[in-house]
């Protein structure tokens, strides 16, 4: 009987620890649910402040820079019009639809990478970290930042930035990365002398550098970003707000973190298809034609 008993309550936590090991087992069906709510629910714009990420020289891949005035090079032929705005007191971080997501924090520190959606609650940020504990109520969003290169955990609340009316314009604009090119004015602008990358908090000279490559970011949430390369490698960025003019839909309102929108601190978009932008930029009232063509 004793034999019956033992065998009949041995079965019985055998089934048990099955059991038990089938509820603790994710549902593959509800992991993918919850993945691509995550996916469609964290693109967009998420601002934040007193949240700073100091970059770490040396951080193997890390794709990250300070935020600096791009000047003329004392001597040097070449000028840009395009320079940084001063240090911002707020930051965001932003999740694009091409899966890449850009980082600013209140002390102008920049990175960007590709993201992956681990699970429901885990995002990973190539080349920075992770972001877990994810909260979203309204618009608003909860999270835990975990900062490889600092080793730090940081919890941080964010508002989701106001989105860009939705125009066939828009779409175009911000659908792609664009590339400055050698046409108009871009190879006398940019790429004929060396270029002066100067700290914005007290005027000192960061670097001086050739730049061979400079791209434009315009996105649906209104970040305008203008990112200098020199052999792959980002020198600077400049960083701006965006939105469409209120009265003259070809033209393009840009303003700094620290300032507030003017209307008359604006760019010409004169033609943009799914090829091709062109692009006025005025100083002192002259206008200087450039080309932007889809990064490669």
């Amino acid at each position: 009987m004793r034999k019956i008993i033992y065998a009949m309550t041995l079965m019985a936590l055998m089934i048990l620890a099955s059991c038990s090991k089938k509820d603790a087992q994710p549902d593959p069906a509800e992991s993918g649910e919850a993945i691509t709510k995550l996916q469609k629910d964290i693109l967009g714009k998420w601002v934040f402040t007193n949240t700073v990420f100091p970059k770490t020289s040396g951080t193997n891949g890390q794709a990250s820079t300070s935020v600096g005035n791009v000047l003329q090079s004392k001597g040097k032929l070449a000028t840009t019009s395009n320079t940084a705005n001063v240090i911002a007191k707020t930051g965001f971080i932003e999740f694009l639809k091409n899966n890449t997501y850009l980082i600013y924090d209140a002390e102008g520190n920049y990175f960007t990478g590709t993201f992956n959606v681990r699970d429901g609650q885990t995002i990973d940020l190539a080349e920075f970290g992770t972001i877990n504990e994810i909260k979203f109520t309204q618009e608003k969003i909860d999270f835990i930042a975990n900062y490889t290169a600092q080793n730090k955990k940081l919890i941080i609340s964010a508002n989701r930035a106001v989105s860009i009316p939705l125009t066939d314009k828009t779409t175009l604009l911000t659908g792609k990365i664009w590339s400055v090119t050698g046409e108009e004015k871009g190879q006398e602008t940019f790429f004929n002398a060396p270029i002066d990358i100067q700290n914005p908090k007290d005027g000192s000279i960061l670097m001086t550098s050739w730049v061979d490559k400079i791209t434009f970011l315009f996105s649906s949430s209104g970040t305008y970003s203008i990112h200098f390369y020199y052999k792959n490698k980002l020198l600077a960025v400049n960083m701006f707000n965006w939105k469409w003019h209120s009265t003259d839909a070809n033209k393009l309102v840009y303003w700094g973190y620290s300032e507030t929108v003017d209307e008359d601190q604006f760019e010409v978009i004169r033609e943009i298809t799914k090829d091709v932008l062109r692009w006025s930029n005025f100083d002192d009232g002259k206008e200087a034609k450039y080309v932007m063509r889809p990064a490669q």
